[in-house]
């Protein structure tokens, strides 16, 4: 019978074998209906385009189609006396009008009856009104089915999905998850031919990193993309950016931007922060396909993307961490960060930024993401927290040291009651209190927005004849930080020391007054990394100027590898609960070398 499937097996049998019979596999095999079936659109697709040409496989052995289309469910339903055609497919006379759905059925003959197909739907592309003119390109993602990425500035550059990528939940709604094979292609449109000012942003989960892999590119005009583990911005004539401390990692979302100023400035970010400066290139007229995770190069990207943006002009820092916010009837902005690792003196209160028309906000707290995620006010499990007049909430029991995860969300309240349901942030106690882990410094030159110079925190022996310390590399026009060997995180802090014609090197880092006996805190650890061509010396430490040397081997200044300094802070003879210094430094005449330094942290006893 047409339109139904059948299933069969074959057990087979030997009457003179025990183990007879053997039961078979189950296997299937369908009679196609006598309707037409198989749309494309598919049936409830969104996001169509008005000029979409309507596809269907015929019914078993149709001859003729007869296709009805309305905006109307019953019209569409109750139709006759269409003309019948003998392609499989129809396109409708004149563009669709945008924003609406569309209702079509296709009747099949077969020589002998004609057989009333089912009413498929669609909804064409929705008007989308231009609201801010620099704002060329928003390719929100969030989709979630079909093979276009809509454009939200209103400029309608709408993208095609290449390869076979897939729609996932992402930073902010939905997301693309990009296989290496995988693209969007948004076409030439005009106002993509961008090769003067420019701003692209984006948020990025990288699965995989290693060699260049592109982020957003405009063929022939500027790629923005990941070289190995940090940002590059390429410009006409081929002329790479390396942002060598702009380093991005595998597996967590980061925001990542970029702004070009021809001959003037590249300036990139992550998460909001600048993070680094370099001198701009010129630019030349250029353009052609505009993409998304691949450029001319085929420097295709691997991992999930979301939320990606383009201006026709230079952004500042404040305008590009707006642009991280996504959805702006959102709370955004959470601290502590999703998927971060807060000291328990840094974790509360719990604190964002209000989405706009937020009134009030409706606090949920625990450890269950699922019952973080669906309750409501009318939980009475102790998820919900209240509704909060103010943007920050200290839940009553607190966190405990090394614990979580903790899961939260804030939901918005607008002035008629309206609720916008929020995300779900998450983040883990750390089981130390963070002194310093060097994360935060750049390259921005001191004296402008967002500069934080390593070697402007802690002071060295730059002009002191009698301290040979240096920190941070002191080569013109190459990062101060270590990223290559690092800890944890990103980054590390190199510190020379030069002990000749010195009798010491010493970096000392000002603090406003602590207390390290806070939480049972008993060891301070800090993480050193040495050089074979290190001439050894005695590492050591001062906490309010009161000295504890290293005690292991002065010759582990010479050896490549990860080393711990731990000290007792009780055989340090200061005032614990009132830490206002900390030094690090090296003795002996004569020792010469470059130590990378990284996670001072307090701990409670560890058994050591």
């Amino acid at each position: 019978m047409p339109g139904t499937t059948y299933y069969w097996r074959i057990d087979e049998v030997n009457p003179d074998d025990p183990n007879s019979p053997w039961k078979g596999d189950v296997w299937s095999f369908w009679i196609p209906p006598r309707t037409a079936y198989a749309p494309a659109p598919a049936d409830g697709a969104r996001f169509v385009t008005q000029d979409v040409t309507l596809a269907w496989t015929g019914g078993f052995d149709a001859k003729l189609h007869t296709i009805y289309l309305g905006d109307n469910f019953d019209d569409v339903n109750n139709a006759t006396g269409g003309l019948p055609q003998s392609v499989g497919t129809f396109t409708p006379p004149g563009p669709l009008a945008k924003d609406t759905v569309y209702y079509w059925r296709v009747d099949e003959f077969d020589a002998l009856a004609t057989h009333k197909g089912d009413v498929w739907s669609f909804r064409t592309l929705p008007d989308i009104p231009i609201a801010d003119p620099a704002l060329v390109g928003w390719w929100k993602l969030d989709e979630g089915q079909g093979s276009t990425a809509l454009d939200w500035s209103g400029q309608n550059s709408h993208g095609t999905l290449s390869g076979n990528p897939e729609w996932v939940i992402g930073q902010d709604g939905g997301a693309l998850k990009l296989d290496g094979n995988s693209w969007v292609d948004c076409g030439t449109p005009d106002v993509l031919q961008i090769a003067q000012e420019i701003t692209i942003a984006c948020w990025i989960n990288p699965a995989a990193l290693g060699g260049d892999r592109g982020f957003v590119a405009l063929d022939g005009s500027y790629a923005f993309k990941a070289s190995s583990d940090h940002l590059r911005f390429t410009t006409p004539g081929i002329l790479d950016h390396d942002a060598d401390v702009a380093i991005i990692t595998t597996g967590t979302w980061q925001h990542v931007a970029v702004t070009f100023q021809p001959d003037l400035t590249v300036a990139f970010f992550i998460n909001g922060f600048e993070v680094q400066r370099l001198q701009g290139s010129a630019a030349n007229a250029g353009g052609g396909p505009f993409r998304i995770g691949n450029n001319q190069w085929n420097q295709r990207f691997t991992g999930m993307i979301d939320d990606v943006r383009v201006y026709d002009k230079v952004l500042t820092a404040e305008e590009i961490t707006l642009a991280m916010r996504g959805d702006p009837l959102v709370a955004w902005d959470a601290s502590p960060a999703n998927g971060s690792n807060p000291d328990i003196d840094s974790a509360l209160p719990l604190g964002w930024q209000p989405g706009d028309n937020a009134s009030q906000h409706d606090v949920y707290f625990g450890t269950d993401v699922d019952a973080v995620t669906d309750a409501d006010a009318s939980d009475a499990t102790g998820v919900y927290r209240g509704r909060q007049n103010g943007t920050s909430f200290t839940p009553a029991e607190g966190v405990e040291w090394g614990g979580g995860p903790y899961y939260w969300r804030v939901d918005e309240v607008s002035n008629d009651g309206t609720i916008i349901k929020g995300r779900i942030w998450s983040f883990t106690v750390a089981d130390f209190l963070l002194v310093d882990d060097f994360e935060s410094y750049n390259d921005i030159e001191e004296g402008l927005p967002g500069s934080n110079l390593v070697y402007v925190t802690w002071a060295d022996g730059f002009g002191i004849p009698t301290n040979g310390s240096t920190m941070g590399y002191a080569v013109a026009f190459q990062p101060t930080m270590e990223t290559a060997i690092v800890h944890g995180g990103r980054q590390s802090a190199p510190m020379a020391y030069y002990n000749i014609g010195a009798a010491f090197s010493e970096v000392t880092r000002t603090l406003p007054a602590q207390d390290w006996t806070a939480h049972g805190v008993q060891e301070l650890s800090l993480w050193f990394y040495g050089a074979a061509t290190n001439t050894p010396g005695q590492l050591y430490v001062k906490v309010n100027g009161v000295k504890a040397n290293y005690t292991g081997d002065s010759g582990d200044l010479s050896v490549p590898q990860w080393r711990e300094c731990v000290v007792d802070l009780a055989a340090v003879g200061t005032n614990l609960q009132s830490v206002t210094s900390l030094s690090i430094g090296v003795d002996g005449i004569g020792a010469t070398g470059m130590l990378l330094l990284d996670d001072i942290r307090l701990y409670q006893a560890r058994g050591q």
